[in-house]
């Protein structure tokens, strides 16, 4: 038996009305040498039945369910674990693919040996499946060296997650999908590690990826991640480690961590305060930002709202209306 071209590793939870959507734009692909490990997250609504649905009888299909919930990080290095193919695809369950997608991304990677990761345009999807801006717009392609991507993501993260193909020897020269209980930016973290050790990365903008967000989506992860504190010193402690594993010399090393912190703040910790708002969960946003200015010394306060500002804008639903702005206001610590 041969080992395909592809792997695409699939971590549900609760996206039964996305089911038979993400299924088809996987399963249309121009590409089909594929495997595709599906593992459900013990999901409480008809999301397995309708994965069973959309995929029975395809042999390249496996899918699985968790006896109990094991969050989206161990449920996806599970999945990861029973794939082989030399390039991965992390695909959530309530996200879509354009149907060029893998064909395009694969031609990329398996053309040019330095490439740990190819990324192309990944647009947003609302709930009601219309189509808006994403990351990364520009019409042109563009070769990235690891160093160039280094300093691109201390500051922000530029690649959208659902676009990124991965190369698997890239992923085990950086010690495989290791990002501890982390449910959010996990991407993030693993496209830092890789650039730190020497992987190009190459974008394509014509190979589409589709993100849905959606209050579903949001309260699902905020709802199962609620060690606030566990989240945040594992943002650092990530970027901590990922820095170490590089083996950079020591006035690098401390430019970086410094930087990539206050990305960790930026990527991760104000995203979180945000999804605490907007799910009226007031608790947890006033100590992601607590503990945020308590790890980060120099984060000043206006810092901290501006990464908020640029949160809430990067991952609306809607614009923020007078309500959200009033909840953010609530969610101040009294002075």
């Amino acid at each position: 038996m041969t080992t395909p071209r592809v792997a695409i590793v699939t971590a549900s939870y609760n996206h039964a009305p996305f089911i038979p959507e993400r299924v088809q734009s996987i399963l249309r692909q121009t590409v089909q040498d594929f495997e595709w490990v599906i593992i459900d997250d013990c999901s409480t609504d008809a999301t397995f039945q309708e994965l069973e649905r959309g995929t029975r009888g395809d042999p390249r299909v496996t899918i699985i369910r968790n006896e109990q919930n094991l969050g989206m990080a161990r449920t996806t290095q599970e999945a990861m674990a029973r794939t082989s193919a030399p390039a991965l695809l992390r695909a959530e369950s309530d996200d879509s693919l354009a149907p060029d997608f893998l064909e395009r991304t694969l031609y990329h990677l398996e053309h040019n040996p330095d490439l740990g990761v190819v990324f192309g345009k990944t647009r947003k999807l609302d709930a009601e499946g219309t189509a808006h801006g994403g990351w990364w717009q520009s019409a042109h392609s563009e070769y990235i060296s690891s160093k160039s991507a280094v300093d691109k993501l201390i500051r922000r993260n530029f690649i959208g997650g659902p676009s990124a193909l991965v190369r698997r020897a890239a992923l085990g020269d950086v010690g495989g999908f290791n990002v501890g209980s982390i449910a959010v930016s996990l991407d993030w973290y693993l496209f830092l590690r890789l650039a730190l050790k020497g992987w190009d990365f190459f974008y394509d903008p014509k190979a589409i990826a589709y993100h849905r967000s959606h209050l579903s989506n949001l309260s699902g992860r905020i709802g199962r991640q609620m060690d606030v504190e566990l989240l945040v010193r594992e943002s650092y402690n990530l970027v901590h480690s990922a820095i170490l594993y590089a083996d950079l010399d020591a006035a690098t090393s401390e430019r970086i961590w410094r930087a990539a912190s206050r990305g960790a703040t930026k990527n991760v910790v104000a995203p979180f305060f945000v999804r605490g708002v907007r799910n009226r969960r007031l608790d947890i946003a006033r100590e992601a930002k607590q503990i945020a200015l308590a790890y980060d010394g120099a984060l000043s306060e206006l810092e901290w709202w501006l990464f908020v500002c640029r949160a809430a804008v990067v991952t609306a639903i809607t614009g923020l209306g007078r309500k959200t702005q009033r909840m953010i206001g609530r969610a101040l610590p009294p002075h």
